[in-house]
C-alpha cells in the first residue's frame, strides 16, 4: 500500500496542510458552546459594513474579533450586539411637546 503524501507534490502538501489548519481553526472557534460564530463576510453582512471598514474596524482593534493562527477573523455574534448596542444614542425627552411650545409662543 502506498503512502499517499510521498506521490503528493510541495504544493499539494502546502495546501492540504493549510486546509488542515483551517479545519483546526475552525473546531478551535466552535468549541466556546452557545456562541454564534461568524465569518469576516458574515459579519460584515450582519452589521451592514462594507469589507473595507470592517477591516479597518479590526486593524485598530476598535471590534471585538478572534484570528486564530493569524490566519482568517471570525467574530462571536453576541459581541458585536453587545458592541452595536455600547454605541446606541440615547433618546432626548423633552418636557414639552411641540403642542405644548406653539401654544407658548402664541401666548
Amino acid at each position: 500500500m502506498k503512502n499517499k503524501n510521498r506521490d503528493m507534490t510541495p504544493e499539494e502538501k502546502s495546501e492540504k496542510l493549510d486546509h488542515l489548519r483551517e479545519s483546526a481553526d475552525q473546531a478551535a472557534i466552535k468549541m466556546e458552546k452557545g456562541k454564534t460564530i461568524l465569518t469576516f463576510t458574515q459579519a460584515a453582512l450582519y452589521l451592514d459594513y462594507k469589507y473595507s471598514y470592517l477591516y479597518k474596524l479590526t486593524c485598530k482593534n476598535k471590534i471585538p474579533f478572534r484570528k486564530p493562527n493569524g490566519k482568517k477573523l471570525y467574530f462571536f455574534k453576541e459581541e458585536l450586539e453587545e458592541w452595536v448596542d455600547k454605541f446606541r444614542r440615547k433618546k432626548k425627552f423633552h418636557s414639552n411637546t411641540y403642542d405644548e411650545q406653539i401654544k407658548k409662543q402664541q401666548e
